[in-house]
């Protein structure tokens, strides 16, 4: 949704948004006008139209969002000193799709520093939408300026057949819920044609077990700021990944109109095009090939011939390298050290792509899980509230969830790493097989002792030793 039809927010917010639009254009895919933009920064419109379509190619910044993703690769594990909550609590997250959701979102909220996941009761079941921070507005109380008590969310809806554009008022501020459909400049109170009623203070329909009304959006942080938005952080990846793909389109400029020598002629032209005086005869063009043979001939037979050619325009391993070194340069300003960033030029594979260590991953997966622990646990409460107050089946604990996110596993140079480190450590007595079984395969600590205790006992059953 283009901010430029959201009218009524303030200026601080348009920035915001318009950020965060460009952000997930380009994490999404769709950012060659983006592109086009910033290559007109840097050449002319005639420049810009030799050149041709931009190069997509390269993109930086999606790189690394998308390498430092890693939370939830793999479902997450959810307990409560409750166990029939827990495996509750494990079918509606699993039935609304939150984990599978999980990889694209976290993408978000790295890349945009910040993303909500909106809660909702339909048809029988949980619902989770994930609600970029393009398309909203909010406010926060000055004791916890992080969360908000307040969010406005701009929709798309169908008004009488048109399409129009809405936005979902919803805050809990000082006790007093309102929960009202708008249009997008909030003159009309659209409540009651989508709705049916008002859903505003008593009707309010997200409460606890307790009555306190809640919010249905949960907003997750990238970092913690003390702050409710922090959409430009990490700028200079963003611009610098935009103009790496202006650099890589010019690279290709080189590649196919600079990377050969150009040639001249004069008071010649190749033998057997016919004149045309309708024509420039000084941009005389036909098709060749390196194995072709060129034969020309005088234009003027009272004039001496002269051939020749100039060198290419540019070099393109070279600009190739240059532009290589300043992807990883502005890559580990955001969230990474330049220690983590490996570029493999030898493996035609990997081209130009930037790869991230496994290092870097975990590094970045264990700076990360506070601040989504923290989101997905109240995502769990108020799951937890709405399947109390909506579903027909027993009711579950609404506070209590814990979130265990699963490590990233070793690669197999990491194992044998590990292994002889392990080794290293168990003579000198100071070693945990179960955090060194956890680390092997990828899991939970309490995974690993659970499996080493069914170890255990299949080596006494069947004679193998203790």
């Amino acid at each position: 949704m283009p901010t430029h039809y959201v009218r009524d927010v303030s200026m601080s917010d348009r920035a915001r948004m318009q950020e965060s639009a460009k952000r997930r254009r380009m994490l999404e895919g769709v950012w060659e006008q983006d592109l086009i933009d910033q290559m007109a920064q840097f050449i002319s419109a005639e420049q810009l139209a030799a050149w041709g379509r931009p190069d997509l190619t390269a993109n930086p910044f999606r790189s690394v969002v998308s390498q430092l993703a890693v939370i939830y690769d793999r479902a997450p594990i959810i307990s409560h000193p409750d166990q029939a909550s827990a495996q509750a609590m494990r079918g509606l997250t699993e039935q609304a799709g939150v984990w599978t959701l999980g990889p694209y979102f976290q993408r978000l909220v790295i890349g945009l520093r910040e993303c909500f996941r909106r809660l909702d009761w339909h048809q029988g079941q949980l619902q989770v939408r994930v609600v970029s921070p393009d398309l909203v507005t909010a406010e926060s109380s000055p004791d916890d300026p992080a969360t908000p008590h307040t969010v406005i969310e701009y929709r798309p809806r169908v008004l009488e057949g048109a399409d129009i554009l809405t936005r979902d008022v919803l805050s809990v501020r000082d006790g007093d819920p309102v929960y009202r459909i708008e249009t997008a400049d909030g003159q009309q109170d659209l409540t009651a044609h989508y709705l049916g009623q008002s859903y505003s203070g008593d009707a309010y329909p997200y409460r606890d077990s307790a009555g306190q009304p809640v919010l249905p959006y949960v907003l997750t942080h990238a970092a913690n700021t003390g702050k409710l938005f922090d959409a430009f952080e990490g700028r200079e990846l963003v611009n610098g990944a935009l103009t790496v793909a202006v650099l890589f389109s010019y690279w290709r400029h080189i590649v196919f109109d600079c990377g050969y020598p150009q040639r001249y002629a004069i008071n010649a032209r190749p033998a057997g095009l016919a004149a045309d005086p309708s024509k420039d005869e000084n941009a005389t063009y036909i098709p060749t090939d390196p194995a072709s043979l060129l034969i020309m001939e005088a234009a003027n037979p009272d004039q001496p011939v002269t051939l020749g050619q100039f060198q290419p325009g540019g070099d393109p391993v070279s600009v190739m390298q240059a532009i290589q070194a300043y992807s990883a340069n502005i890559a580990s300003e955001f969230d990474i050290g330049p220690h983590d960033i490996q570029r493999t030029h030898a493996d035609a594979r990997s081209g130009y792509a930037l790869l991230i260590a496994n290092s870097g991953k975990r590094a970045a997966q264990a700076k990360y899980a506070v601040h989504f622990a923290e989101a997905d646990r109240q995502l769990m409460r108020l799951a937890a509230i709405l399947h109390n107050r909506y579903s027909d089946q027993p009711a579950v604990a609404e506070d209590g969830y814990q979130i265990a996110y699963q490590p990233l596993p070793l690669s197999v140079d990491e194992r044998r790493a590990r292994t002889e480190e392990y080794r290293i450590r168990a003579e000198l007595g100071t070693g945990s097989v179960v955090q060194f079984l956890a680390e092997l395969e990828g899991i939970t600590e309490e995974q690993a002792r659970q499996r080493l205790e069914i170890i255990r006992q299949d080596r006494i059953r069947y004679g193998t030793g203790q």
